[in-house]
């Protein structure tokens, strides 16, 4: 049996870079991997020792397919983007039309045809196959118009990693993390886990009409549930896309908050007292960690909550449920490491060695029968 495997992948949106950094990991241990990033990507690739080329945002379908040509990989695994740019729609068309397989990796629930539609909103940008988080996904996406038969649940390879922090010292990292921010434990710890929501859904083509909040609705809404009580700090962590002095008039007028954009996301949560944000991927990582999570969609239907059945996130859609949310109970809570598929970056390289077996069997297939019709 041939294991040989030459992947070309691509990111740009940091939870897209995210989901596919583990598998470029594993399968860099031992096969050829020709690694691209654009936008937030590139650091995030760099930060954790991937060794990837910065791609030009103007890249062009020409500029694909030659670079396809060049690497000849037997399968194209990419991320998936929503920030106008969104170069992995390139690579996903310019791989169907050589013939290469691809597969993509999708990192939430949520803008499902818009990672994959064109300005008309048709799908035009569809890979071989979508390795998605779990059933939700894969119901939301067929339900979206998504052939059923591209859809493979893999889990979410940026989960995989939390397994190692639930067995971690959890107790002494809270003590660590909150002896290096000066907060003693008689204090509570709020972090605020952001999302530049006004920016993205006044600059992106999405799939969804902007909401009725964004983040700074929703930190003022913390605000106002913390209620100047000196015994509450607030921590602001920034989104990889946030401009940090969006922050800055914030950060002058309450003296009891800070922003920090240096330490590490799964400390920050471990040292709080309680998670606060409105829909990204991080509080379901928060809450794998059993902290106690609370997502504010001011306005939002439940229907659209994309944490429906997530332990320990609390769905917020007006001020006095965040209120009451706030102010209630323990922040502690059982980690919930099954909250979707386990093993996720093994089964998404999984998925590349069957496709790329899949390709080579319709070819050696076709060969066979055109020499036969000779």
């Amino acid at each position: 049996m041939n294991n040989s495997l030459r992947v070309l992948t691509l990111a740009g949106d940091p939870g897209g870079g995210a989901a596919i950094a583990p598998v470029i990991e594993r399968l860099s241990e031992t096969k050829t991997v020709h690694a691209y990033a654009y936008r937030q990507s590139v650091e995030l690739f760099w930060d954790r020792g991937i060794n990837c080329e910065a791609m030009c945002e103007s890249t062009s379908d020409a500029d694909f397919h030659k670079l396809l040509d060049d690497v000849r990989p037997d399968v194209v695994l990419s991320a998936t983007s929503v920030n106008g740019v969104d170069l992995e729609r390139k690579l996903i068309r310019a791989a169907y039309e050589l013939e290469i397989p691809s597969v993509s990796v999708l990192d939430f629930w949520a803008n499902y045809r818009s990672r994959f539609a064109d300005a008309d909103g048709e799908l035009r940008y569809l890979p071989n196959r979508i390795a998605v988080m779990d059933a939700k996904a894969r119901e939301s996406m067929i339900v979206a118009g998504f052939p059923e038969g591209i859809i493979t649940i893999t889990g979410q390879p940026a989960l995989d990693h939390l397994t190692n922090v639930i067995k971690s010292k959890k107790r002494q990292r809270r003590i660590d993390t909150r002896s290096a921010l000066g907060i003693d434990d008689t204090a509570k710890l709020v972090v605020f886990m952001s999302q530049p929501l006004e920016e993205f859904y006044r600059d992106y083509n999405t799939d969804q009409l902007p909401p009725a909040y964004n983040e700074k609705t929703v930190f003022a809404d913390l605000i106002s549930a913390a209620n100047d009580n000196e015994s509450i700090r607030i921590v602001i962590k920034p989104h990889p896309r946030e401009v940090l002095d969006s922050w800055k008039e914030v950060l002058e007028e309450h003296s009891l908050v800070s922003l920090d954009s240096e330490t590490n996301s799964h400390d920050l949560a471990l040292a709080a007292d309680r998670v606060v944000g409105m829909t990204s991927m991080i509080l379901v990582e928060c809450a794998m960690l059993g902290c106690r999570v609370i997502s504010v969609q001011s306005g939002e239907a439940e229907s659209k909550n994309p944490f429906v059945g997530f332990p320990n996130i609390y769905f917020c859609n007006t001020y006095a449920d965040f209120d009451r949310a706030f102010r209630a109970g323990s922040s502690k809570g059982n980690p919930q490491g099954t909250i979707v598929c386990s093993n996720a970056t093994k089964n998404v390289v999984d998925v590349l060695y069957t496709l790329k077996k899949d390709v080579r069997g319709r070819r050696k297939s076709s060969c066979n029968h055109s020499n036969t019709i000779n």
